[in-house]
């Protein structure tokens, strides 16, 4: 386990157990048995990452391409959506036919995702320094700006018109306010707020989901799993990461009550030296049964 008397920050081994890290999961949601992934290899120079789509039936595996850099969403349209290694947004049918780029504007287009009928993308966007919360077209025509969502975090479509986010309150101690905005109305929801402490902690939210069938939005702090009642406004904590876990990314698992997390695991070689693992493990609704996804390498 970790030196707790070192001198120096522990610092990661080049040599790695785990040539990849597997991040960015996210399903077809006509299909649920098919996964698309980011798939990055931790001994290549090269700043981008692989998009790789897995069947879950089969146990095949295909390449869709290479020039991703951050996010990923499949659509109900059959694309999938990301930020290049260029900074724009880019999308690719799922048989890796047809790249297309969507943005021309921007030095930074992050995270795109579709709504649920795939029929608009929203992502957020840095101009000259300023950060701009955009929705556009499936063609990437800029259809709306969102200015209460410019600054949001860990955000994620709930049905085609409403938009959950969070949003940190910088004083102490330190909190953020889990919230939700009507597209149509225009009006800002309150849920609940989340206690970090005086630092950022195990609850810090990274990432959102939706959970339809329950009405529920699921979302992972960096150490805990939990969903929030979207109709009381209440949450629970259904999962728990132990030492030396964290938690990056989770999505729901159309049709099955399941939902994938992204876990990193940090394994130490010597007091000083950690090799880590980045994977997907599949677990119930409810935070139990949790068990590992393999992937074809």
């Amino acid at each position: 386990m970790r030196c707790d008397t070192c001198l120096f920050p522990c610092y990661e081994i080049s040599d790695s157990d785990f040539p990849y890290d597997y991040t960015y999961p996210s399903f077809n949601p006509n299909d649920p048995d098919q996964l698309a992934y980011y798939r990055h290899d931790n001994l290549a120079l090269a700043p981008g990452s692989e998009v790789w789509i897995m069947d879950f039936c089969t146990g095949g595996q295909q390449l869709i391409t290479d020039n991703a850099f951050y996010g990923l969403d499949w659509g109900a349209n059959g694309w999938l959506a990301y930020t290049g290694t260029d900074q724009n947004i880019w999308k690719v049918k799922s048989n890796g036919d047809s790249l297309a780029q969507l943005t021309f504007i921007g030095d930074y287009n992050r995270f795109p995702k579709w709504n649920p009928n795939g029929e608009r993308i929203a992502f957020q966007s840095e101009i000259m320094g300023a950060t701009f919360f955009f929705i556009s077209d499936e063609h990437g025509k800029l259809t709306d700006t969102l200015e209460e969502l410019s600054y949001a975090g860990a955000w994620s479509w709930i049905g085609n018109d409403r938009i959950c986010y969070m949003v940190a309150d910088m004083g102490m101690p330190y909190t953020g306010n889990l919230n939700y905005y009507d597209l149509s109305s225009g009006e800002v929801h309150f849920l609940h707020q989340i206690y970090y402490g005086d630092t950022s902690s195990h609850l810090l939210v990274v990432n959102t989901s939706f959970l339809q069938s329950e009405n529920k939005i699921v979302w992972c702090g960096l150490g805990a799993v939990g969903l929030t009642d979207l109709s009381t406004g209440s949450y629970q904590i259904i999962h728990r990461g132990i030492i030396q876990e964290w938690f990056e990314h989770l999505t729901v698992r159309p049709g099955t009550g399941q939902l994938l997390i992204n876990k990193g695991s940090r394994y130490y070689v010597d007091p000083c030296l950690y090799d880590s693992e980045l994977g997907f493990y599949l677990i119930d609704s409810d935070g139990k049964n949790p068990r590992k996804v393999d992937l074809p390498e």
